[in-house]
């Protein structure tokens, strides 16, 4: 990939921030953004890991969370590890400052857990 493509495509998500950022900008509620597809190897991960990072570049706070209780691979894609993740948490066998996994000054994860077949 050269660089002007790398370029083009952090530009474009950084134009989605800031469409999104628009469309909440009256709420000063806490925002939920839910990146789905009905396919596999449609993009959702990437897209969710670099949407997360452009707001946390904007000192947002961000909780990405890795809700795909089948091929979770966020944590991986971020090189991160944790012994615990959602499925933990939602079972209750972790608690959730156990599953949370620091990413940057404003970016935690929550990874998936373990993996259902």
């Amino acid at each position: 990939m050269s660089a002007n493509n790398s370029a083009a495509i952090v530009d474009s998500y950084k134009t989605i921030r800031t469409k999104l950022l628009s469309v909440f900008r009256d709420d000063t509620r806490s925002k939920v953004i839910v990146i789905s597809s009905p396919s596999s190897k449609d993009g959702k991960t990437t897209t969710a890991i670099n949407t997360a990072i452009a707001f946390s570049q904007l000192g947002k706070r961000v909780l990405l969370i890795d809700a795909d209780m089948r091929s979770g691979a966020i944590s991986k894609r971020l090189r991160l590890s944790s012994m615990f993740g959602l499925s933990d948490l939602l079972s209750g066998s972790a608690t959730l400052d156990q599953t949370l996994i620091s990413a940057g000054t404003s970016l935690d994860v929550i990874s998936s857990g373990k993996t259902v077949a």
